[in-house]
């Protein structure tokens, strides 16, 4: 975090449970110095605390990120726990966190319940008598915020950003990818079988034959493999112009004529407009078609199988297990469920994010965090600013335009000038699956009422806690959650360099946002719209494609190499990220004297140290392999080798030379901003 310095030193040692030295890196218990860093610098700043702390049971991955995220599962489980031991006031925030936590943890009414709270749902689905039914089911389930076997949601419209617009998108696989459903790899192979496993348990839970239950398994993963045949893969998917396809109510009646647009909209109790934007125009008419062909009977229980899914972790202990033994151990490679009270904290998180991070900022996050942050922010902005100017790929109408779009950049930081406002959601003591769909509820009616109407630009994506930030094309904007503005990303005590190589390169990497493959292709008013001259556009793409051939030829674990075209985006923001807060650090210098020698290490080579030590993590394979095929995200070891393998101040500072491993080959050095 960053706070004033007695207020913070105390809070830091509070909440902080890494070791950090006094300059922001320990450098005798996480550095491996037998590496060099010219080999491997990931490994060389963070191999000594991975030999040391290998996964934990109850995780998949585990690094900083997790150590922050579990200091900040204890500060929010200080605030619930205390919500719980006082009585609170009906109706008030503290008591809707209370009983929502409550709720999670009160596991002997949940074992007790069974699958009791969904009986009612289930007996609806057994109601459906035809076509009609089944569709009217599912625009009653889409109302209270479930999504299968698409989703519809209300966002600005990407060429209109000012205004509100309907999206409907795909949304009918329960496997992570659509490869996942078609590849014949031992290991494609083996998740498939512990798929059906998977729903097999589902039914039999609900009292379904084994037998029986077993035939339904094979027809789900059917029904699932024909939807994946059209829909979009991760990769196409990150084309937003593919993704902007703009239909009216009629030529989406015809897109999909066995499925009555007019009774689904008038259901969720919402005038579509003049037009609706289709992500995924085949997935629609592929599904439409599909399920036409299907009998009733297999689309009923396409449903149930939603709802179990849906409903899984929010029922007794035997539905919570079989969820855990897939999506964890087998996809993940998870070995034990974490305590209930963490469940229980980020559940509560995800459902009153406002309610409870209120309170959280006014513990953990004081103004002056705020204030020293936009320090930072404005700061690198400056360095892109100059970086734009200095440029010699753009053109000077080109870089009219992308400097236009920086200086209309908002920030977000910490948390919300504006809370929302629970007094709507119904939260009490009776089920944790009945509180998880009032919170639905409540998130579904405030979306769809903004259908129409004027983006409210204030809104955050993300609640403080978090430890992410992010980048909204259409809203230009960079945000930071308080979350993470702690150490080692960010710590007051710390040497500059540090600080501006770990939380100064996260607010560098989401400005490149704004300028990478995805973001590049909106306009300074978050319009898509391009605003490159063809020439420069040319050339961008040239660059994004070394970018593509770096990540390609990256080898991940065993022959499984990374995917550049999923990756390219993250890619682009960690090499441009990197870039200019090392521009900002070098601007924060002048006229100051050279900084000091600590540990070692001069102020350059803390800069990047700084920048590898916030991505430290062990992952289980099961987990890289995940990732790997579904996540825009490189895995951490390549957050830091491969950009500064294209870096010339990281060579400079640690003296690499041509072909050491931290030196891109001549001909195949990837720049851009």
């Amino acid at each position: 975090m960053i706070k004033q310095l007695l207020t913070v030193a105390l809070l830091i040692t509070t909440l902080n449970t890494q070791a950090q030295s006094t300059w922001g890196y320990d450098k005798a218990n996480n550095a491996d110095t037998k590496c060099e860093p010219c080999d491997n610098f990931y490994q060389f700043v963070n191999g000594g605390w991975k030999a040391k702390n290998p996964v934990p049971a109850e995780y998949s991955r585990y690094g900083v990120f997790t150590l922050i995220q579990n200091r900040n599962q204890d500060a929010l489980k200080g605030i619930l726990d205390n919500c719980l031991s006082t009585k609170q006031v009906a109706g008030s925030n503290a008591q809707k966190l209370a009983d929502y936590y409550y709720t999670v943890m009160d596991t002997n009414k949940l074992n007790t319940d069974g699958y009791t709270p969904i009986k009612n749902d289930l007996a609806k689905i057994d109601a459906i008598k035809n076509l009609n039914d089944y569709n009217s089911y599912i625009a009653n389930m889409h109302a209270k915020g479930q999504g299968w076997p698409f989703a519809f949601y209300v966002g600005a419209d990407e060429k209109n950003s000012n205004m509100n617009i309907g999206y409907l998108a795909q949304n009918g696989l329960n496997l992570p990818e659509k490869e996942y459903y078609t590849k014949t790899d031992a290991k494609s192979l083996e998740i498939r079988e512990a798929y059906k496993v998977f729903i097999t348990k589902l039914f039999t839970l609900i009292g379904t034959n084994e037998t029986i239950a077993v035939q339904n398994a094979t027809t789900i993963v059917a029904f699932e493999t024909k939807l994946a045949e059209v829909s979009k893969g991760a990769v196409e998917m990150r084309d937003p112009k593919s993704m902007y396809n703009v239909y009216t109510l009629a030529t989406l009646q015809k897109l999909t004529p066995h499925f009555n647009w007019t009774t689904y909209f008038k259901t969720l109790k919402v005038v579509l407009g003049k037009k609706i934007i289709v992500g995924a125009p085949n997935y629609l008419k592929g599904y439409d078609a599909v399920s036409a062909a299907t009998p009733l009977a297999d689309m009923k229980l396409l449903l149930k199988f939603n709802l179990l899914t849906a409903a899984a972790n929010y029922l007794s202990k035997d539905f919570v297990q079989a969820n855990f033994d897939f999506n964890e151990k087998i996809l993940r490679g998870t070995k034990k469920m974490k305590p209930r009270w963490k469940i229980a904290v980020s559940a509560t998180d995800v459902a009153l994010g406002d309610a409870l991070g209120q309170v959280y900022v006014t513990k953990y996050f004081p103004p002056a965090a705020k204030t020293k942050m936009t320090e930072l922010v404005n700061n690198l902005k400056i360095a892109l600013r100059e970086n734009i100017n200095q440029l010699s790929w753009m053109s000077d109408s080109t870089r009219i335009n992308a400097l236009k779009k920086l200086g209309t950049f908002t920030t977000k930081i910490g948390y919300p000038d504006k809370w929302k406002n629970y007094a709507t959601m119904n939260v009490n003591r009776s089920s944790y699956w009945y509180n998880s769909n009032q919170a639905m509820l409540y998130e579904t009616r405030r979306m769809l009422a903004k259908l129409g109407k004027p983006v409210d630009k204030t809104e955050w994506g993300m609640t403080t806690p978090t430890v992410n930030a992010y980048y909204n094309p259409a809203y230009n904007e960079i945000v930071f959650p308080a979350g993470i503005l702690q150490p080692p990303f960010f710590d007051l005590n710390a040497d500059d360099a540090v600080n501006y190589g770990g939380i100064g390169g996260v607010i560098g990497h989401e400005m490149t946002h704004g300028f990478d493959d995805q973001g590049a292709q909106y306009d300074e008013k978050g319009n898509l719209n391009n605003w490159f001259a063809a020439a420069d556009m040319i050339k961008f793409k040239e660059k994004s494609k070394c970018v593509i051939n770096q990540f390609n030829n990256i080898v991940a674990i065993d022959t499984l190499k990374l995917n550049g075209e999923l990756v390219v985006g993250e890619s682009i923001a960690d090499l441009g990220g990197i870039t200019i807060a090392y521009a900002a650090y070098k601007n924060s210098l002048i006229g100051k004297p050279t900084p000091p020698v600590l540990d070692g290490f001069t102020g350059d080579q803390r800069f990047f140290i700084g920048w590898a030590q916030g991505w430290c993590s062990n992952e289980l394979e099961q987990s890289v392999r995940l990732q790997i095929n579904t996540d825009p995200h490189p895995i951490s070891r390549e957050r830091v080798n491969a950009p500064l393998s294209n870096n010339k101040a990281f060579r400079a500072a640690f003296g690499c030379k041509d072909g050491q491993k931290m030196v891109a080959p001549v001909g195949k050095n990837c720049e851009i901003w």
